[in-house]
Parts: structure tokens; sequence; C-alpha cells
């Protein structure tokens, strides 16, 4: 048995470590690999690429340049110029912080991006994608630690080059290049766990025997089933026998046209909290902008609660002036140590900042155990914050009532907690122990 699973992200990690907690350490793969994998993933890319995988992710300044040109960075983004003109970009991986980089984008004289450099959490380029004038890409090679070339992929007819050192292996397609990988490493296959309908489910396809693979969907189902799915549904994917949706919505209506050869559930996560609730008064504001949606009159009106307000930048006057309350403290160009201090010692968070969501704040919030309250308006993450904590800006006496009834009452705190915790579809150890049976 083995997890095939897609894409290096969020979801997958939630899925892994839960299967992680209740014992079920099966060999776990990933496809898409960006080269920042978690310790004990691995993925067809990086099995061939690797060397003795040590070094550390490249800072962003340390970007190879020719002499004269200029890189120019802060704590989002950085770009590199020849004199005026912008010739590359440079992609951090997160947190953005670090300035670690895991990607430079290289502009021609027309300001279109011709290629791009893919470096991994050792600091070495892994991977090179090269892009057309009509802005299709190409082709993909992948590189050792020494820059020798492994792997070559034909972006545009899906080919695929492997240099094995011993001989050279010509693919037709991802799906049997994978397959190749897969028996090389000699993995049980008798039983497939993924999550996508793309490469992994072509993978389950190909074993014309086996009939125990199990999908685990992830995503909302939407109006329409993916065409995949049909398949499975259909009775034309054999292999597949089990479906575990983690949308509410969309496991309610795949049961009400399944089969009864097709085992239908509804799954959850286990959460790795990395504190306890400690029902204090400490609410924590992370924001890139002044634009604080009402946030005089939640200061004012709620003088019990301290304010934790910080920005990885300068803070402009606007936000200076709330200094003067003293009920608020302001942190402007916070370190991530200060910051990681303010996650263990909050026990609120507000949403409630305009623009773009910082450092992933929302889901931070959720692992620290923070309670998070926002506005319709403002929220960022609506999947780790309960329903009934998002108000209407004209609602703010609402939402100041609630918050004033969860810092007096720590029973109603720790049941408002809990209500979050199941809207993010949390489950026990016994209850995904069961579901796997």
């Amino acid at each position: 048995m083995i997890n095939l699973f897609d894409r290096n992200d969020q979801a997958t990690w939630d899925l892994y470590f839960s299967l992680k907690a209740i014992g079920e350490e099966k060999p776990t793969i990933i496809i898409q690999d960006d080269g920042w994998l978690p310790d004990n993933l691995e993925s067809p890319w990086n099995y061939f690429l690797r060397e003795d995988c040590a070094g550390h992710p490249l800072f962003f300044n340390q970007i190879a340049v020719p002499d004269f040109w200029e890189i120019r960075g802060d704590n989002s983004s950085a770009s590199i110029y020849d004199y005026d003109r912008r010739a590359g970009e440079i992609v951090y991986a997160n947190p953005k912080n670090k300035r670690w980089v895991k990607e430079v984008k290289w502009f021609d004289y027309t300001g279109k991006v011709r290629s791009i450099d893919y470096y991994n959490c050792f600091g070495w380029r892994f991977a090179q994608e090269t892009i057309n004038l009509a802005g299709q890409s190409v082709i993909k090679t992948y590189y050792t630690q020494t820059g020798k070339e492994k792997i070559v992929e034909n972006l545009l007819t899906g080919d695929i080059i492997l240099n094995t050192n011993e001989k050279i292996l010509n693919f037709m397609s991802r799906t049997e290049f994978i397959y190749y990988y897969l028996c090389q490493r000699g993995f049980q296959l008798d039983c497939i766990r993924y999550n996508s309908l793309s490469y992994p489910f072509f993978i389950s396809l190909k074993r014309q025997t086996v009939q125990k693979d199990l999908l685990f969907w992830q995503e909302p189902l939407g109006q329409t089933m993916p065409g995949n799915m049909k398949l499975i549904f259909d009775g034309q994917a054999k292999q597949t026998k089990r479906i575990i949706f983690f949308e509410r919505d969309s496991y309610e209506n795949a049961k009400k046209i399944s089969s009864n050869k097709l085992d239908i559930n509804f799954g959850g996560y286990i959460y790795q909290y990395k504190r306890k609730n400690s029902y204090g008064k400490n609410g924590l504001i992370l924001t890139n902008s002044d634009q604080l949606e009402k946030i005089e009159v939640l200061i004012k009106r709620l003088p019990e609660m301290d304010f934790k307000i910080a920005a990885v930048t300068e803070m402009s006057d606007k936000l200076e002036q709330l200094r003067y309350y003293k009920n608020v403290t302001l942190y402007p160009n916070i370190t991530q140590q200060q910051l990681n201090t303010l996650w263990y010692k909050c026990d609120f968070y507000l949403d409630i900042n305009h623009q773009g969501e910082l450092q992933n704040a929302i889901r931070t919030a959720f692992d620290y155990n923070l309670l998070v309250v926002g506005f319709e308006n403002t929220a960022h993450n609506r999947h780790f914050t309960a329903k009934d904590k998002l108000f209407q800006p004209q609602h703010v006496s609402t939402m100041i009532e609630e918050l004033k009834r969860c810092l007096k009452d720590p029973i109603y705190m720790q049941k408002q907690l809990e209500h979050q915790a199941e809207t993010a579809n949390q489950a026990t150890l016994n209850q995904y122990r069961q579901l796997l049976e």
C-alpha cells in the first residue's frame, strides 16, 4: 500500500499528518515536487536527482547575477535589475519574511518571462523551465546538486527523458515515468490511496486486476462532477472502491448518486495544535496595511482586551496614532521570533485587515488554538473560521458583545473553540481509525 498524492500543499500535509497520527505510516509520494517536500516524503523527481541533500535554503541576495546588476528586495518579494530594466523576479518560499528563494523568473527585453529557475530547500537549482514567445512552457530540465542534467520533460508533447547513468530511457508520458519510478522503488501497489483525479488516478488505472484503491477527495465537488470521478461512479474505474469526502456538501451530494458497489464516507483531519488556549485577553492582528476595519471602535469598546497589532514593515502614521490607547501595543518591523512569542501569548485573532493575508495568519492562528473572529468583508480563510464568528461591519456591536462574552466566560470560550474545530472538520483518533478500517 502507498499514498500517492498530487501536490505539496496544506491539504496534503493535513491528510498525511492525520494518517501518521494513527500510525498509518505508509510510503508517501508527491507527484508535483516544488523542491520543498517535508521530511519522509519523496517524489519521482527527487528520487532520481538526489545526491547528499546537504545545504540550506538560498537567501535572496545569493542569486548569481552579471556584474553591475542589482538585487532589490523586501519581506514579500525581490527583483533583479540590469540598471533600470527589471530583468528578473525572485519568488520567496514560505514564510516569505525569511527571503528564501523558491523561484527566479527571468524576463527578456520586452518584459516577457522566458525562463524560470526552481530552487529547493537545500539551496540548489534543481529545475529550469523554458518558455516560448507565445508564453507556453516548452521544456523543463531537472538537475542534480552538481548541475548534471538528469531529467528532461517536454511540456508540449509530454515526453520525458531520464538519464540513469547506465542508459537513457524515454517515456511517452508522465504517467509512464511515474509508474516506472514506483516499480523501481519496489513499492507494494496492491492498494493506492490518492487525492487527485490527475496523475495519481491515471496510475491507479494502470493496474488492471486491483480493486482496493481509495480516493481522498479534499475539494468542493462543484455543480458538475469531474469526468474522471464520473468514471468511478459509473463503474468504469473498478480499481477504486472507496471515496472519502472532506467537504460535507460534496459528501451529501455524492451519497445520493452512488451505487451500492462504491463505498462513500465523510472524513476530517487530526490537527496538531501547538498550544492550549489560556482564555486570556490578548488579541492579535497581523497586517500589511493601515486599513483595519472598525479598529478604533473595537479598541474603545473593548477596554478589557489588549490589542497586539503587528506588521512586517514600518507602520503608517494612521497606525502609529493607535499607540496612544492604553490597551494597544504596536509591533512594526516585527521579527519572526517576536511573532512566534505573540502566537503563544494571544488567545484571539482578529481577522479585520483589508488586502492580503499575511504569513498564512488564519491557519497559523488555528494551529495555535486562537479563536478567529472577523468581518465578512475582511475574511481571508473561511475554512478555519466559524461562520458565526464573521460579522457585517454594520453589526460591529454584535461582534463586540460576542468578544466580551468570550473574555468573561472561559466555558463559553472553550465551546467556541470546539465549534471552530468542527468547522475545519476536526476528527478524533478513533474516528479516523474507524474510517480507514
